[in-house]
């Protein structure tokens, strides 16, 4: 039987997100953008993972003076910026926040480059980071090589050997999330345990350059590698 997924606003949160990546996508054909200033974003995002708790996180994104950027609201721990998203609820708290906006007086959720959410446990009262992603802007110069073709089941060692130039593309969004021990509402209360998922897409253009493509590459935990997908 098949399980639907509560229909909460963190469910619409993704689907609009995913429109305005499709359309940020478009945009960067036609629109080059400076090198990324995001280097130390991306460094910063990299050191936060999955697992933390929110007091862990603040520590790791501003240092010692982390106290000042956390609260006590609704029985946890959370960070003190404006949330995109709050699911308090009798079993369990849930926070979203956004981070790095493309245009400094713009704080909005679909136009800013780091996403992370927190949930407890169930009945818990410690928020930990479960979903974290991170989106550059800075699109690809890679092209593919005359002839050649991405398929599914293709390693990124497998994809890098028919692109143009050296190393693979540029990294156009990375999302990593973990429910395994915190657990994920799903419809009617039912909580699901499901593994860590991580999923990363790059960016590539066509032999002629015109087109910028998008390949998307999801985690083996058997294989223990990036294996592209359909």
């Amino acid at each position: 039987m098949m399980i639907r997924p509560k229909k909460s606003h963190r469910v619409q949160l993704k689907v609009l997100f995913a429109l305005m990546f499709t359309l940020s996508m478009i945009g960067a054909v036609f629109a080059p953008h400076s090198v990324d200033a995001a280097t130390k974003e991306y460094a910063s995002y990299k050191k936060l993972k999955l697992g933390m708790t929110a007091t862990n996180v603040a520590k790791s994104l501003y240092g010692k003076s982390y106290r000042n950027y956390i609260k006590k609201e609704h029985g946890v721990t959370t960070l003190k910026q404006k949330a995109a998203l709050r699911e308090i609820e009798d079993d369990y708290a849930l926070y979203a926040f956004a981070f790095y906006p493309y245009e400094v007086t713009d704080d909005h959720w679909f136009k800013q480059r780091m996403h992370l959410i927190f949930k407890t446990k169930q009945n818990g009262h410690t928020l930990y980071l479960a979903e974290k992603e991170y989106i550059p802007k800075t699109p690809s110069k890679k092209r593919l090589l005359p002839g050649k073709k991405i398929k599914p089941g293709m390693t990124i060692a497998d994809v890098d050997r028919i692109l143009s130039g050296k190393g693979l593309g540029v990294l156009t969004l990375h999302h990593t999330e973990d429910y395994s021990t915190i657990g994920e509402i799903y419809a009617e209360g039912t909580v699901v345990y499901r593994e860590k998922q991580g999923t990363l897409l790059y960016s590539y253009r066509n032999p002629t350059g015109d087109a910028l493509m998008i390949v998307t590459f999801k985690y083996d935990f058997d294989q223990k590698r990036y294996i592209a997908q359909k």
